[in-house]
């Protein structure tokens, strides 16, 4: 699923055509497992994007690769954002009153 929405992420970027929706999910589950191997960057940071780039550069281009590799990492944090947000909010509705 994360792959196919950085399939859309591409395509609203760069205009990618729909049969490249298997090569951009392969490359992202690629991308993905390289940042999550490289303990020495939190979170994968630049070491996903590099991998984006090398992986699409020859498909789309490599300014076309690098566009889409940082709106997907745009994307990532404001869902990671929007996530933590909603998980303080239902964590202090749901959380027993203090006997202070």
């Amino acid at each position: 699923m994360i792959g196919t929405g950085f399939w859309l992420t591409e395509r609203a970027v760069v205009g990618a055509a729909a049969p490249d929706v298997r090569w951009s999910t392969g490359a992202f589950a690629a991308a993905w497992v390289v940042g999550f191997v490289a303990v020495y960057a939190p979170g994968g940071i630049g070491v996903r994007e590099t991998m984006i780039v090398l992986l699409l550069r020859g498909r789309i281009g490599t300014a076309e690769a690098l566009a889409v590799a940082l709106v997907s990492r745009g994307l990532f944090a404001v869902v990671d954002l929007v996530a933590g947000v909603l998980g303080a909010v239902v964590l202090r509705r749901h959380s027993p009153p203090s006997s202070s």
